[in-house]
């Protein structure tokens, strides 16, 4: 009788512990969760700027190849100025 009164105050003792520590632990949980979630937000930033740098990169250099090649059409040796 007193082993399984011991068992019963041993577990309601681990209960109540769980329900101690649980409550932290989901927190902990939801927070990395979150911080998780920024990141990896920050980074699909980062990939869009990047796209974006690219594509200003390639119009800026076809730009260039552009005025070269109108300044060879119109015959001087200066690329043609735009407006």
């Amino acid at each position: 009788m007193i082993a399984i009164l011991g068992a019963l105050l041993l577990l309601f003792a681990a209960v109540v512990a769980f329900d101690h520590v649980a409550p932290p632990i989901a927190e902990w949980l939801r927070r990395r969760q979150i911080v998780r979630r920024n990141a990896i937000d920050q980074e699909m930033q980062a990939l869009r700027a990047a796209q974006q740098l690219s594509l200003m990169a390639w119009r800026a250099r076809h730009e260039m190849y552009d005025i070269a090649r109108e300044g060879r059409a119109s015959g001087s040796g200066h690329p043609a100025r735009r407006n």
